[in-house]
């Protein structure tokens, strides 16, 4: 910490630092030690910048119930100081503000009606010289970053020392390591409860119990590390007794601890005190899912505790959910009802699902048809957290998760639905997949922006060989190549209802476009098709000129941003002699020089349909140009033609500009 209150280029003397990082990352500690280290006098002697602090006062902000004076009072103070001096301290203090550093641990815990006091002190109305140092969660944070000089983050358990600590666990099992490490690399949940060392030690623990086979459901998961943590209990209690499920044995105890975890996350509360866990206070505190601290008050002396992460306190929150569930006391439609579950409590919400689905069929399903009836009424929003209901209750050697998304896709009565910009992965492609194998109401389905790969783009190529409703698909701004490319166009080619297939901005190759160019020569529906951004190169677009020459039906091509080269615009232009049909053609930001731009415009000397052509950013210069005003002459259709970008001269722009006055089309 002595080096956060440095000058740096933004700022030649912060005065506030807020300190933000996830619970658990080590905010308190870091606090702790700095003032431990002044204390003893290890701070380095300039202390923090230019400044020497004559006094460093630790306030832990949960423990606050008045205003700061109180608050040193109560925290940092004697309990029999004498009133005088007292308030010769606090003089001392409003005397040397610019020597005095503030450290606000956990600013988020304030009481609501305590912020805006303790914003005022941030904000310099209150001990305006004063240095402050506050630590937040990222979420509660925000609240005061404007005010605040510098913004840092603490980083915690980094990735490399879980790769480290997880190395030296297994130095004698080095393939556990690698198998352990392999999968906290493809899944974000166990890298992130990583992030504290703890819950590093717990995964290494199940690793070895399970040989390196860590369940893929996540509820699971948990219900082991709870089983695995109740061992471990059991073992140092001494208690012998054989207890095959020690989850149901102590269910009572666990219930209790996601009722109190449950309110607090109501509460936007990470942390609780002893009295809150009542009669199994004692077992809850020894099981080993808490960590504890001491409060800061010397008047209002009581623990405090949290979950050793955030995702813990989620989980058991939804294990007493379901236990409500499977008990009758709670229906499955009133945690949908409340639209917290869909925003901050969502993690809830999805253990609740993978939870259920490993005691209830009957329950999940019904929860997901109520997901479902909430998805209809909001006209598609939620729609996302219904997918990763569903890939929750995935189970190993079963296709209950494929019954659950056809369930999703029975109940759906919407026409439109837009899941862009969602972060849909290939497992949920694959739910949205089942899904529309049964609609029967979908017309249009935006996937635009996602991060779908071959894998994802398949099951949805096999969905639509069936789907008899779907007019639109919007698959643009993907990771799709050739192989997805390719079982998509196996697809139209027996698909009866698409109109509009947009497949843009993906990676597909002169493979994949060779095969879209098979399907188009067959399919009798397709209008519109977006090509864009992708790199069929010129080969890619041969094939695709070769499909335009027989298709009657599209009206829309889009190959922009393909590299297709002279040689692609060449066999483009051959095609588009012949096509009756094509009415947009965007060859834009091509690479066709004048060799393309001289072959496209002999093709619209002829062509009879074209209205919009984009030749714009293709290196086409005057004798390029040339050639398409001599075309344009003669064309009877174009209204639109774009040759924005590089090099056609003053005098050729003008020849064109006369050719212009002649045309009767060109608006």
């Amino acid at each position: 910490m002595s080096s956060i209150l440095d000058p740096y280029e933004e700022c030649s003397a912060p005065r506030t630092v807020l300190i933000e990082g996830e619970p658990g990352m080590g905010k308190t500690t870091y606090c702790k030690k700095y003032a431990y280290d002044w204390a003893t006098n290890q701070q380095e002697p300039q202390g923090c910048g230019s400044t020497v602090f004559k006094v460093v006062l630790l306030l832990k902000c949960r423990d606050i119930h008045s205003d700061v004076w109180e608050a040193i009072d109560d925290q940092l103070l004697p309990r029999d100081i004498d009133e005088e001096v007292k308030q010769q301290f606090f003089r001392f203090i409003r005397e040397n503000q610019s020597s005095i550093l503030l450290i606000l641990d956990g600013l988020d815990e304030l009481p609501s009606s305590k912020l805006s006091m303790f914003s005022e002190l941030i904000e310099g109305r209150v001990l305006p010289k004063c240095h402050i140092v506050a630590t937040a969660r990222h979420e509660a944070g925000k609240e005061v970053r404007k005010c605040c000089d510098a913004l840092l983050q603490i980083e915690g358990f980094t990735e490399e020392h879980v790769k480290g600590f997880v190395t030296k666990y297994f130095k004698e099992r080095t393939d556990l390591a690698t198998k352990l490490s392999q999968r906290m690399s493809r899944d974000k949940n166990l890298r992130e409860i990583a992030a504290n060392p703890l819950n590093t030690a717990l995964l290494c623990l199940l690793c070895e119990e399970f040989e390196g086979t860590l369940p893929e459901s996540r509820a699971q998961l948990y219900l082991d590390m709870v089983e695995c943590v109740l061992r471990r209990y059991k073992k140092r209690k001494g208690l012998l007794e054989k207890i095959e499920d020690l989850t149901n044995h102590y269910k009572p105890q666990l219930n209790h601890l996601g009722k109190v975890a449950l309110n607090g996350l109501l509460d936007d509360k990470l942390d609780f005190n002893e009295s809150e866990l009542r009669n199994h206070a004692k077992d809850l505190t020894e099981f080993g899912f808490l960590s504890v601290q001491p409060g800061g008050s010397k008047l209002r002396q009581t623990l405090h505790y949290a979950f050793l992460h955030k995702s813990f306190q989620e989980f058991f929150a939804a294990f007493f959910i379901c236990s409500q569930i499977q008990s009758k006391e709670k229906k499955p439609e009133e945690l949908v009802s409340d639209p917290r579950y869909f925003v901050e409590l969502k993690q809830i919400l999805l253990f609740s699902c993978g939870i259920l689905a490993m005691k209830c069929d009957e329950q999940v399903v019904a929860l997901v048809k109520s997901l479902t009836n909430k998805v209809n009424k909001n006209k598609g929003r939620g729609a996302k957290i219904v997918l990763e209901a569903i890939n929750e209750c995935k189970r190993e050697k079963s296709d209950f998760h494929s019954h659950l998304s056809k369930s999703f896709g029975t109940g759906l009565n919407l026409t439109n639905l837009d899941l862009s910009n969602n972060g849909i992965s290939d497992a949920g492609a694959t739910c949205i997949a089942e899904a529309i194998k049964v609609n029967k109401t979908l017309t249009n389905l935006y996937l635009r922006g996602n991060v779908i790969s071959d894998a994802g783009a398949t099951c949805i190529a096999e969905a639509i060989k069936v789907n008899k409703t779907l007019t639109n698909l919007d698959m643009s701004y993907n990771d799709i190549s050739a192989a997805g490319a390719t079982c998509i166009a196996e697809a139209i080619k027996v698909n009866k209802t698409l109109t509009n297939l947009d497949m843009s901005y993906n990676d597909i190759s002169a493979a994949g476009a060779t095969c879209i160019a098979e399907a188009i020569k067959v399919n009798k529906t397709l209008t519109n098709l977006d090509l864009r951004g992708n790199v069929i190169r010129a080969a890619g677009a041969t094939c695709i000129a070769e499909a335009i020459k027989v298709n009657k039906k599209l009206t829309n091509l889009d190959l922009r941003g393909n590299g297709i080269s002279a040689t692609g615009a060449t066999c483009i232009a051959e095609a588009i002699k012949v096509n009756k049909t094509l009415t947009n053609l965007d060859l834009s930001d091509n690479f066709i020089w004048d060799a393309g731009a001289t072959c496209i415009a002999e093709a619209i000397k002829v062509n009879k349909t074209l209205t919009n052509l984009d030749l714009s950013d293709n290196f086409i210069w005057d004798a390029g140009a040339t050639c398409i005003a001599e075309a344009i002459k003669v064309n009877k259709t174009l209204t639109n033609l774009d040759l924005r970008g590089y090099g056609i001269s003053a005098a050729c722009a003008t020849c064109i500009a006369g050719v212009i006055k002649v045309n009767k089309t060109l608006t």
